[in-house]
C-alpha cells in the first residue's frame, strides 16, 4: 500500500486508515453491521486502550477531532468510547476535557439510529487500525501476553474470534479493492 517498504509504522498505518475509508470494504463493513452492538463494544478493554491513548501526544487531537460539531462519524462507535471515557478514565483533567467532549459527544447518544450517523467505516477502520493495532502492541511489548490456545467460556472468548474474522475480511477487502 505504502510502496516504500522503509516507510514509518506511522505513515503505514496512516495510510492503512486512507484506505479503509477511501474504499468500499464491503465484506468488512457488512460483517461489522452484523455485530451486537451492545455486548461487543462493552467487552473490548477500553479502560487500557484509553490509559496507552493518554500516554501519546496526538490522542487529544484524536478525540477533538472526533467529536468536533462538524464531524460526520458514526453514533454507535462515538457513544462507545465516550462512554469509557467518561466513566474509565477520568483521571488527569490537564489532559482531557470531559465537559468538552461531553458537549460534543451529546449528538452520538440520541443519533444512533439515524442513517446519516450510522458509518460501518467508521467502526472497521477503528478497530482494524486503533483497537487490533493496540492489542498487537499490548502484546509484542509484553504489556499483556497473548495466548496461543484460549481455554475459557465462549462468554469469556467473546471478542477475539470476531476480530479475528474481522481482520480477515479487511485483508480480503484490501487485496480485492486495491489489486482486482
Amino acid at each position: 500500500m505504502v510502496g516504500n517498504a522503509e516507510a514509518s509504522e506511522e505513515t503505514k498505518l496512516c495510510r492503512l486508515t486512507d484506505f479503509i475509508l477511501c474504499h468500499d470494504m464491503s465484506n468488512s463493513c457488512e460483517y461489522v453491521a452484523k455485530i451486537d452492538n451492545d455486548k461487543f463494544w462493552n467487552k473490548l478493554e477500553w479502560f487500557y486502550f484509553l490509559k496507552n491513548g493518554f500516554e501519546r501526544h496526538n490522542f487529544q487531537k484524536y478525540y477533538n477531532d472526533y467529536f468536533s460539531k462538524e464531524a460526520k462519524r458514526d453514533a454507535v462507535l462515538g457513544e462507545a468510547i465516550f462512554s469509557k471515557l467518561n466513566s474509565e478514565v477520568m483521571t488527569d483533567k490537564t489532559k482531557v476535557d470531559i465537559e468538552k467532549l461531553k458537549e460534543k459527544a451529546d449528538i452520538y447518544s440520541k443519533k444512533k439510529t439515524e442513517e446519516k450517523y450510522i458509518h460501518f467505516k467508521d467502526r472497521v477502520e477503528f478497530l482494524v487500525r486503533k483497537y487490533c493495532y493496540f492489542k498487537r502492541n499490548r502484546s509484542m511489548h509484553a504489556g499483556q501476553e497473548y495466548p496461543l490456545f484460549i481455554i475459557s467460556e465462549d462468554s469469556e472468548n467473546y471478542v477475539e474470534p470476531i476480530l479475528t474474522k474481522l481482520l480477515i475480511l479487511a485483508i480480503k477487502d484490501i487485496i480485492e479493492e486495491k489489486y482486482v
